[in-house]
């Protein structure tokens, strides 16, 4: 199951600018964070993550630890996630914790990294505190659900993919791993609406497929079985639709 990562919104992070007009008695100063942030930001976007974090650094030993300074630090655990060094993302987010303990983004990304330690529990009450903190956080609503569902709690799982959904009625993803919770709980036909809708998002996603051709093959329907392999984009490419198809071809022998 994919993670749903992405950079962040960033409702507070230009109140910087702000702070530091005021601190400084200098606009210019203020000018010259914004170019830095704005630098940075774009260094993110653009993956060199490392690059990013030093960036970030740079602009935290220039900055006064208040309350809206959250995001620099919020800023830099990012791309060290994105970058892979969990130790030093971890140490920036309990640091944005400690300045302002109602900062969602932190706890979202405590649950990546949670997950990434195979800490599901872990990462399942950090999701919940985002969650807690922005009831429509669909990155968090999408991430607890994979780890219930991995769980075992399908039921949990499917409510917030469901939530996640309401809020982000576009993303592929979210239906394709709703349809993979309602398929263990043997409810095929709701899956199989929610993967022809992942499909209808998403054409090339391949997992769809599988899955969709999947049910038919448990349901001993062949033709749809085979039917549904065929559809694939570039099925002899993927071997689980080329077994699916094989399977279904030897029943209609």
């Amino acid at each position: 199951m994919k993670r749903h990562h992405v950079f962040s919104s960033r409702p507070r992070l230009f109140a910087l600018l702000l702070l530091l007009s005021f601190a400084t008695g200098d606009l210019a100063v203020a000018q010259d964070a914004k170019e830095l942030m704005e630098h940075a930001l774009a260094t993110g976007r653009s993956g060199r993550f490392d690059e990013c974090a030093a960036e970030w650094t740079a602009m935290i030993k220039h900055t006064p630890k208040v309350p809206d300074a959250v995001w620099l630090y919020v800023e830099r655990a990012d791309a060290y996630v994105h970058g892979g060094h969990y130790d030093e993302a971890w140490a920036d987010l309990t640091e944005a914790v400690a300045l302002d303990p109602k900062i969602g983004q932190a706890y979202y990304l405590q649950g990546i990294i949670l997950d990434s330690r195979r800490d599901a529990p872990g990462a399942i009450a950090a999701y919940s505190k985002a969650i807690a903190l922005n009831p429509k956080d669909e990155a968090s609503l999408y991430n607890r659900g994979c780890d219930l569902s991995v769980s075992g709690s399908q039921d949990a799982a499917i409510a917030d993919y469901t939530r996640a959904i309401a809020v982000d009625d576009k993303n592929a993803s979210f239906y394709l791993n709703r349809g993979a919770s309602l398929a263990t709980q043997g409810k095929g036909d709701a899956a199989l609406a929610d993967f022809a809708k992942a499909i209808n998002l998403k054409p090339h996603e391949m997992t769809a497929y599988v899955d969709r051709a999947e049910i038919y093959l448990r349901r001993q329907e062949w033709a749809q079985a085979i039917k549904a392999c065929a559809e694939a984009p570039r099925m002899s490419d993927d071997q689980r639709l080329v077994r699916i198809r094989a399977e279904a071809q030897s029943k209609l022998r």
